[in-house]
């Protein structure tokens, strides 16, 4: 099983967005901030064919709150995008991890 680390980060840096890339194609890493988690729940959503309303009704939440978790990062929804991760995906994801400079 693979175990993704959620970095929470709420600065947008290309960095960041460089370094999701290479995680997603290079196994060996493994941390993720919320931007990426936001990415990586929406490509886990769409790569099962179900829509943003299925997976909410599967979640037991509203379909808005699949929108948010998906489409808007800087929005608290870190769990329901790990929630969505870990259903949908053979992922599993340990987090959050506060790093502190």
């Amino acid at each position: 099983m693979n175990v993704i680390i959620l970095i929470i980060n709420r600065k947008l840096n290309l960095g960041i967005l460089a370094e999701f890339w290479f995680v997603l194609f290079v196994p060996s890493l493994k941390h993720l901030d919320e931007t990426a988690l936001t990415t990586l729940a929406k490509r886990v959503r769409i790569a099962t064919g179900k829509s943003r309303a299925q997976v909410a009704r599967e979640l037991g939440v509203s379909r808005p709150a699949i929108f948010y978790a998906e489409e808007e990062p800087a929005k608290s929804f870190a769990s329901l995008r790990k929630r969505i991760v870990e259903k949908y995906s053979k992922h599993k994801i340990e987090g959050p991890i506060y790093l502190l400079k």
